[in-house]
């Protein structure tokens, strides 16, 4: 991988990081609040906001992915490497 496809990878993050770290903050909030119990739950609903994210993301910047294609970096991979760093983020 070359540092251009990581240069990619992060300016693709960017583009949604502030809602995935606001639901992560969210998140730990409650964890913190309700304890382990609510672990489940709260899991359950960063998965569903990371998917709705997704998905309003993908329609609004359905022209910007011809930049990654020229780069050879498949769709699923951005999405992927960016749902990782989501997930990072939470469990710090």
């Amino acid at each position: 991988m070359h540092i251009k496809h990581i240069n990619s990878i992060f300016y693709f993050y960017r583009s949604f990081s502030l809602p995935g770290i606001v639901f992560s903050v969210v998140c730990c909030w409650l964890f913190w609040k309700y304890g382990v119990s609510m672990l489940p739950v709260l899991v359950l609903f960063k998965l569903v906001t990371d998917f709705i994210a997704g998905y309003f993301i993908n329609q609004a910047k359905r022209r910007q992915f011809f930049y990654y294609y020229n780069q050879h970096i498949s769709r699923g991979y951005l999405w992927s490497i960016a749902f990782l760093i989501d997930l990072l983020i939470l469990k710090i």
